[in-house]
């Protein structure tokens, strides 16, 4: 979910190489190369892991508006795990809701024409990413 205004909902694709964790931060050396991205791709956001969605209220986001750009309870453990096991970590992550609240479509519209369009050039773009990182 993001917290930056900015990012319009089901348009955007983001990636990183670090999170905060409850722990502190968290940063990986990502496989992945978004300097030939599409521009809907956007490398180095600042991203937050929390324990729950039910924590992504608005209250957090007025206290962290200013450091996140996007949050979620699943990437950082992720990273977590692969940094322990010794194994490579990448993400990319479709933008699909705003705790901003300021965009028309966001989760609760996700089976809508205008969403799931958008979603298809998100996952093009993804492709897009994975093939130019990967070969």
């Amino acid at each position: 979910m993001a917290c930056n205004p900015d990012m319009v909902p089901n348009t955007l694709v983001v990636t990183g190489t670090t999170t905060r964790l409850r722990d502190g931060p968290l940063a990986w050396n990502s496989f992945l190369d978004p300097m030939q991205a599409p521009p809907s791709v956007r490398p180095e956001v600042r991203h937050a892991t929390l324990a729950s969605v039910m924590d992504e209220t608005r209250t957090w986001l007025h206290t962290h508006r200013a450091d996140t750009d996007v949050v979620d309870p699943e990437i950082g453990h992720m990273a977590q795990a692969a940094t322990k096991a010794g194994v490579g970590f990448a993400y990319l992550h479709i933008v699909t809701d705003n705790l901003n609240g300021t965009h028309a479509h966001g989760l609760y519209a996700e089976r809508s024409t205008p969403v799931a369009t958008r979603r298809q050039r998100c996952l093009h773009d993804i492709e897009t990413v994975l093939n130019r990182s990967l070969t």
